[in-house]
């Protein structure tokens, strides 16, 4: 079983267009957290294949340009129009991208497998939502100004794990000036605020550490999503946000951009005979990650070691 990756979709022919599997690639979830998460961070906005954006740079752009803030009501005059919402925000151009993979088996595997087909959408769709996924923490953790310093968990008498989460969240506001309402934490990091809340000892300490992350999200003042390794590619890193609405113009850290396919569909599907005893199966999709408010959030980084206290004897 080989799979390729593809750079567009020009390739395909549309005789090998397949209606079924492309309706099974719609309905196919991928097991985990990964779609859930991302279309809670991140959002799904369907443009077409070129768009325009709108970036937020700062909270005094923000505060500049908050839309209702400069029109003085909301009451038309008799005889005359109604106020205009200002559009002062930074205006950026877009472009979706053809994704996609190309599984080919030979006939020899077809016949040991006899949902091959749909086996083959399957591997190729949880691919592509993967590779978005990793792609969306890559983009935040590089493109979030508001940047913490390491987040030393490794059990010191100082250490207040729980502090420094609620100081992100106070960094990004004061960077952003909207109030975060979600963080994206991984198990190992989880793992790790744990231990050192226990190291550190105390009846407080010991009391956070058997917080859920509803409870601890509940404290911080927002949604905390922990997060396994096989969902998002991450390890000891949190990432700080916000998320508003749906819609084109709104507010949110990271935005994803979706083109539907000919016919309207996310994901299509291809089935084509390469030779004599090779099929091929492809699945292709139009989507970009932006990062639109680099403001509006920051990362850190976990460490759990104890630094050397006399790393110099002499």
């Amino acid at each position: 079983m080989e799979m390729i990756q593809l750079g567009n979709s020009d390739r395909f022919d549309e005789a090998f267009f397949s209606e079924p599997l492309t309706a099974f690639a719609q309905d196919f979830v991928v097991g985990g957290d990964t779609q859930k998460l991302m279309d809670a961070i991140a959002g799904k906005i369907r443009v077409p294949r070129r768009f325009e954006y709108r970036v937020y740079g700062s909270a005094a752009e923000l505060a500049a340009i908050n839309p209702y803030a400069p029109v003085e009501s909301e009451v038309r005059a008799l005889g005359a129009d109604f106020k205009e919402i200002p559009k002062s925000r930074d205006i950026q151009l877009g472009k979706t991208l053809n994704k996609g993979f190309a599984i080919r088996l030979d006939e020899d595997e077809m016949n040991a497998d006899p949902e091959w087909e749909m086996n083959c959408v399957k591997r190729i769709k949880i691919g592509l939502v993967r590779k978005d996924a990793k792609r969306m923490t890559s983009l935040l953790y590089n493109g979030l100004t508001a940047t913490t310093a390491k987040l030393d968990w490794w059990g010191g008498a100082s250490q207040d794990p729980d502090s420094d989460l609620l100081g992100m969240v106070k960094l990004a506001a004061q960077t952003g000036g909207l109030y975060p309402n979600w963080m994206l934490m991984d198990r190992q990091a989880w793992a790790t605020r744990i231990i050192s809340l226990r190291t550190t000892g105390g009846s407080l300490a010991a009391q956070s550490s058997l917080m859920s992350p509803a409870e601890l999200g509940d404290w911080l003042g927002v949604k905390l999503y922990v997060v396994d390794k096989s969902d998002f590619s991450i390890e000891n890193l949190v990432l700080v946000g916000y998320s508003g609405s749906q819609g084109l113009d709104d507010l949110g850290s990271i935005r994803r951009f979706v083109t539907p396919a000919k016919g309207g569909a996310e994901y299509r599907a291809y089935k084509r005979q390469v030779s004599a005893k090779v099929w091929e199966i492809v699945v292709e999709h139009y989507s970009d990650l932006v990062v639109t408010g680099p403001t509006l959030g920051a990362s850190g980084v976990v460490t759990a070691t104890n630094p050397d206290p006399d790393p110099d004897p002499d």
